[in-house]
């Protein structure tokens, strides 16, 4: 089973389903611990998470999740069908790695590393490192210890624009590569990819062994992992019944060198 997160209604029902409980002792039993944990104007956060252990322990099948949703925010010229680690897109013929080599800007790899060329001339670690601020595009390329290939997203859709860390806002400028490549040579390269492109969420499903939860130690295992993903949804839901967007989308990613089919996309509106 994979649980549904795009709508709060398909996550409340989902939810439901794993905990075998009906959707209104879902939310009764929600409000309590919300009562229950409330000091004042203020939540006692450490007793709140207990309780939401202790229903999860309680109700929940964590055998019957295998599968995950995540949701990645990018700018494409046409809907896409599968999504590339970043390696992959800089080395690969598409619509981004053209979109650049009609700018005289080019890359190779060479011993695991992305070698970055700009107008037929190799631009070295240190020339990137040198003029200031570009540790992050250095990065990107595999410079400064792990690379950051990987295709990444969130783990819940609805208020995605208000709880994503600003990333929504970032990302709407278009891909993170080619405003970092902008910025080092001077151009607004963001503005001119942006006027030649759609914004989407691009929905795509993996097996939970696949993920990785950006920032966390603590999820090794399946079933540790799955712990952690009804855990934050039952935070999320919870947010919702209080009328909050809440602050709680959970960053997923998958293995550096791995690409993944795209479930489907959701075209967003910028007007």
């Amino acid at each position: 089973m994979i649980i549904r997160t795009e709508t709060y209604r398909d996550l409340e029902e989902d939810l439901a389903t794993i905990m075998d409980i009906d959707e209104l002792f879902l939310y009764e039993r929600l409000a309590e611990i919300s009562r229950d944990c409330l000091d004042g104007f203020h939540s006692d956060w450490d007793k709140y998470e207990e309780q939401i252990d202790r229903l999860i322990s309680e109700y929940a099948d964590l055998n019957m999740v295998d599968e995950v949703y995540i949701y990645h925010l990018g700018r494409h010229v046409i809907e896409p069908k599968e999504l590339l680690p970043l390696k992959d897109v800089l080395l690969s013929e598409n619509k981004v790695s053209d979109f650049l080599k009609e700018r005289d800007i080019v890359f190779d790899e060479q011993n695991g590393k992305l070698r970055f060329f700009y107008k037929g001339r190799e631009i070295t670690t240190e020339e990137i490192l040198a003029k200031g601020h570009f540790h992050l595009f250095a990065r990107r390329l595999g410079h400064l210890g792990e690379a950051d290939f990987c295709v990444n997203g969130f783990s819940f859709w609805p208020n995605i624009e208000k709880i994503s860390d600003g990333y929504f806002q970032d990302l709407q400028r278009g891909p993170e590569i080619i405003e970092n490549i902008g910025r080092f040579i001077g151009k607004e390269l963001w503005r001119e990819f942006k006027e030649q492109s759609k914004y989407y969420g691009i929905v795509f499903k993996v097996p939970v062994e696949d993920i990785i939860f950006d920032g966390r130690t603590d999820t090794e295992t399946k079933e540790k992992k799955v712990m952690c993903l009804i855990k934050y949804a039952l935070y999320y839901l919870n947010d919702f019944y209080n009328g909050s967007v809440g602050g709680n989308n959970l960053m997923l990613r998958i293995h550096d060198s791995k690409k993944v089919e795209v479930d489907h996309c959701i075209l967003i509106d910028e007007n």
